[in-house]
């Protein structure tokens, strides 16, 4: 993956390196973008649902962070969102909007999912970079 590093509207600060050790879901979306919420909303089910198994984080370039900040309220979020800059964005998705990155614990990309998607799709996904139950 990419790097990168920005700091999450929260204050912490997330990168490509610190998401290494343990498979990501890395959604790329724009606080303008309807459907990028829904993958937003998506995208926080899954942290809830594989709590410890999987890093969640959501990055946008465009738009301002008190629009992210009103839609992550509204919406109920707690994963991490962070402001990005246009080459990070660029390397990441190419401007496409929403665009996820399922990510394995080596850092390397292993889907990237354009559009937005059903729950079912990014469950495939995950299942190729998350640990099989024994």
């Amino acid at each position: 993956m990419p790097r990168f590093s920005a700091r999450a509207l929260d204050g912490h600060v997330v990168s490509a390196e610190g998401l290494r050790g343990r498979p990501a879901l890395v959604l790329l979306w724009s606080p303008a973008c309807f459907a990028c919420v829904h993958e937003l909303d998506v995208a926080q089910g899954l942290a809830d649902a594989m709590a410890g198994r999987l890093a969640v984080v959501g990055l946008f370039q465009h738009g301002r962070e008190r629009d992210a900040r009103d839609i992550a309220a509204g919406e109920g979020l707690r994963i991490p969102l962070a402001k990005v800059d246009g080459a990070t964005m660029r390397s990441l998705c190419g401007w496409d909007v929403p665009t996820a990155l399922v990510v394995g614990a080596d850092g390397t990309v292993a889907h990237v999912l354009r559009g937005a998607q059903p729950r079912e799709v990014y469950l495939r996904a995950l299942a190729d970079v998350l640990p099989r139950a024994r």
